[in-house]
């Protein structure tokens, strides 16, 4: 134990001399009382000294360093499927009721020897044991990577997985178990058996459509063991008053027993607006899940497009990735121009993409007519930019340059950015994307920019803004300062299967560019008008001063209304002038919103609408994959128990001698004042003192 104090040394030597002295004075200096032994007065004397000198070292106050030995048990985390497809398994009214006693008798009996951490898990890890079995989704990968990061650090033995082995979101666990450093045991639910289904897997439409053009809806369907037998299939719109009219059916040839098929109808958008719309196959005889029969999206039907220029001086598989993405968006009309071809005419377009402008071959004239134009510039730094031109054609991110080198440069979300939300998912993901090339230099955000992210170096995050957004003289503007977006794409792909994150990222940029301005003094909004089933729903909202400036004084509320006319009712939050809420998840179905606020003697409000449309994947695929259980197992070399011999996970891990607790030193300071057995002390020695010198009768 070592003292530590803002005071010199020599403090501790004046408090004993003082509390000396002041003892010496009451015992022995013309003392009112005589002792008839000497030792009695020196006891006494004692006493007060060390209670005195205990005080005044309370004034001093020093910091006590001392070192814990600490010692850990091995952690087990119990993660537990609460997603649908355990209760849609035959068995699902008896998993349900006996699952959480199973869970309950393994954690009780590992506690005797186990620091054991339990929790359940759907589309992500929660918070405790909390059982519903009613998750959208199921993604063991990120839920084994929440509790790893939880519990970073400490010493993790053993994590035991109790799951029917399907996953339809996120990463293969397989991938996680790979690098894992404790074993993964599975405790198996559901049945494996080949069940009579007929399922409508995927349904693929766009967002958006243009009005009076046709657009396509492809339908996947799988169907098992119904080889020889024929489905319907029909689409409906779904009016206003939620009644169905049919516009299309078809019939599909069931030709084997573990069918994968594909039909797809070709719709007239003629209305304008949010459009609802169903798809359903028939029911085939002996068939028992029929949740997976039906599902519903909704199609955003728009009067005009967006028209968007990508601007470079060359190709770049980045402008690739880019078209792959905005080619396929029906709102966007997507023209690549080179800086050297002549009668580009910069005004007739909504926003612009500056791919790597101003680079070092010179491109004064095309973008001087850019500048001139005063329409929103999306802003892409990389290798070629000659930062120094670049910092005087966007005003959000400045940057000192280093030279032509240039940094890995790993993507970091920035909490608080209120300009858009970005899903979870797509959060989740950036964590995993490939590092961007950012030329070297110091970064830091100009006028009034905000960082959707930050630029981490290697394993180091910092504060230099990567990718940012804001206004220049009411034009708006984003920023990105490195190239690669090629291989988030790549990436992305080769672990999800698909490029959603990154459709977002430049979705949402292109959205938040090309949106037309309006001189509205308060608008309100979702981040989206489309959301699949288990998503958070993100509100925004602006006001405007009589001078149009951004202000943020008043409350605004908001009132969300289902299609039963049930109601909820919120206050958004407040966030950089702006306001910002996220308001949760929502069930299937089509909402209208309605914000208010009052503000210098007006009444606003702004109404709308959103829909939440039901992804059926836990419905889709409820057949137990017990072989996913045994790959995440195996390289652990741990086992996977059937649901009947689930509490023999006990004495396997309790033989299992690499399971030991782990002890450590752990550095502490306390201040005096935190330590409770000085005032115990002190008491102790008042008490001892009074109650020595009433025994003696000179109290």
């Amino acid at each position: 134990m070592q003292l530590i104090s803002n005071f010199p040394t020599y403090f501790y030597f004046l408090a004993a001399i003082v509390a000396a002295i002041f003892a010496y004075f009451f015992y022995f200096f013309k003392p009112l009382k005589q002792y008839s032994k000497t030792w009695i007065g020196w006891g006494l004397f004692g006493l007060r000294f060390l209670s005195t000198f205990l005080v005044l070292l309370l004034l001093i106050n020093p910091i006590v360093r001392r070192n814990n030995r600490v010692v850990q048990k091995p952690i087990i985390g119990v993660l537990v499927d609460n997603s649908l497809s355990v209760s849609l398994q035959p068995d699902g009214k008896k998993y349900t009721t006996e699952v959480p006693n199973k869970v309950a008798f393994i954690q009780q009996e590992l506690s005797k020897k186990y620091d054991v951490r339990a929790f359940t898990f759907d589309q992500e890890l929660n918070d405790s044991l909390r059982y519903t079995f009613k998750g959208t989704a199921s993604n063991p990968a990120w839920s084994l990577d929440q509790f790893a990061d939880r519990f970073e650090g400490q010493n993790i033995g053993a994590i035991i997985l109790a799951s029917d082995g399907i996953f339809n979101q996120g990463k293969n666990p397989w991938y996680f178990a790979q690098s894992a450093p404790y074993p993964i045991y599975g405790l198996a639910l559901g049945d494996t058996t080949p069940q009579k289904d007929i399922a409508i897997q995927k349904i693929k439409a766009n967002e958006v459509a243009l009005k009076g053009n046709d657009f396509e809806v492809g339908i996947d369907l799988f169907a098992q063991e119904y080889s020889g037998n024929r489905a319907a299939v029909s689409l409906y719109q779904i009016n206003a008053d939620g009644r169905e009219t049919t516009l299309k059916t078809g019939m599909l040839a069931i030709t084997n027993d573990r069918f994968t098929g594909h039909l797809s109808f070709m719709v007239s958008a003629s209305e304008g607006g949010l459009q609802h719309y169903r798809v359903r196959t028939s029911v085939l005889p002996g068939e028992k899940n029929t949740q997976n029969n039906q599902r519903d999206f909704f199609v955003e039907v728009i009067h005009d497009q967006a028209k968007i220029l990508i601007l470079s001086a060359g190709p770049h598989p980045d402008i690739t990735a880019i078209r792959q993405i905005l080619s396929k968006k029906q709102s966007i009309e997507l023209v690549v121009k080179n800086t050297n071809e002549n009668n580009i005419n910069i005004p007739s377009y909504d926003a612009v993409i500056a791919y790597q402008l101003p680079s070092f071959e010179g491109n004064n004239q095309i973008l001087s007519s850019l500048k001139s134009a005063q329409i929103p510039v999306w802003w892409m730094g990389g290798i070629q930019t000659s930062l120094n031109q670049w910092n005087s054609y966007q005003q959000l991110i400045k940057v000192r340059a280093g030279g032509r080198m240039f940094n890995d440069i790993t993507p970091l979300p920035v909490t608080g950015f209120s300009y858009f939300g970005i899903s979870e998912k797509t959060r989740q993901r950036i964590a995993s994307f490939p590092p961007l090339d950012v030329p070297y230099g110091d970064y830091f955000l100009a006028g009034n920019g905000s960082a959707l992210l930050n630029q981490q170096i290697k394993s180091i995050p910092t504060t230099m803004p990567l990718w940012a957004f804001g206004e220049n003289n009411g034009v708006r503007e984003a920023v990105l300062a490195g190239e690669g977006l090629w291989r988030w794409n790549l990436d992305e792909f080769e672990q999800y299967g698909d490029h959603a994150a990154l459709d977002e990222l430049i979705s949402k940029t292109i959205q938040y560019l090309s949106l037309k301005q309006n001189k509205k003094n308060f608008r309100a909004k979702p981040d989206r008008l489309i959301y699949d089933e288990g998503e958070e729903v993100l509100f925004s909202a602006e006001l405007f001063n009589k001078n149009f400036e951004p202000t943020n004084e008043p409350e605004v509320s908001l009132m969300i209304k289902d299609s039963k006319g049930k109601s909820l009712n919120y206050t958004l939050g407040k966030s950089d002038q702006r306001y910002l809420l996220n308001v949760g998840k929502f069930s299937e179905g089509k909402y209208q919103f309605e914000a208010k606020t009052q503000y210098q003697g007006t009444n606003y409000v702004e109404k709308g609408s959103f829909s939440v449309q039901g992804t059926s994947l836990e419905a889709a695929i409820t057949q137990a994959d017990w072989n996913n259980l045994r790959k995440i197992s195996s390289p652990g070399k741990a086992e996977v128990l059937p649901y009947q011999k689930w509490e023999n996970i006990v004495s396997m891990l309790q033989r299992r001698e690499d399971l030991k607790p782990v002890s450590y030193w752990e550095l502490l300071l306390t201040e005096a004042l935190d330590l409770p057995w000085i005032f115990v002390a002190l008491l102790a020695l008042w008490s001892a003192e009074w109650l020595w010198r009433k025994w003696l009768g000179h109290a």
